[in-house]
């Protein structure tokens, strides 16, 4: 299961590993402990609460606000567009914190995209191992709805470029 059986809120939790010491999902404690001393040595965090007093200009951490709202109403696919290089650079070069108020709905919500974008999973598969790793997650129902089509969305895709590789010299219908 994830980090404690106690804090269904999230508030409690240490940051959770999506991504073998690459990615991770937290709350606004979370956030405050990297910007004060980083003990978890975040190269990047992607803040995705409303408002935040980030970044310490001293700090040495890669940091992005990228507000997503609570209640579901955020386009996701927009938003992807927007994080999705930092992720990635911050995944492949070191460690990266994505984290939001209580880390159970917007910070998982990410994490989601992450996998279903870059590792390919399906929307259940990566909410699986968004949900093992992390305790009380709660996305909003229309987070779920929105990642459902774009779960669908870029599984068709990946298909249809698979297709096109396996077919030498071959381009696509």
């Amino acid at each position: 299961m994830g980090n404690s059986s106690s804090a269904k809120d999230g508030m409690g939790q240490n940051p959770s590993q999506v991504v073998q010491g690459h990615l991770f999902v937290g709350n606004r404690l979370d956030g405050m402990a990297a910007k004060m001393g980083n003990p978890r040595k975040f190269t990047h965090i992607l803040c995705v609460e409303e408002s935040s007093r980030y970044p310490n200009p001293e700090s040495k951490i890669e940091f992005m606000l990228e507000p997503l709202k609570d209640d579901g109403s955020s386009d996701l696919e927009e938003f992807f567009d927007k994080v999705q290089d930092f992720l990635a650079e911050g995944v492949k070069t070191g460690r990266v914190l994505v984290h939001c108020t209580s880390g159970v709905n917007r910070g998982p919500t990410v994490a989601v995209l992450y996998l279903m974008k870059y590792w390919n999973y399906d929307l259940e598969s990566a909410m699986r191992v968004v949900r093992r790793q992390r305790d009380g997650v709660n996305i909003h129902p229309d987070y779920i709805e929105q990642l459902t089509e774009l779960s669908e969305k870029w599984q068709n895709s990946q298909r249809r470029q698979s297709k096109t590789k396996r077919i030498p010299g071959g381009s696509p219908p």
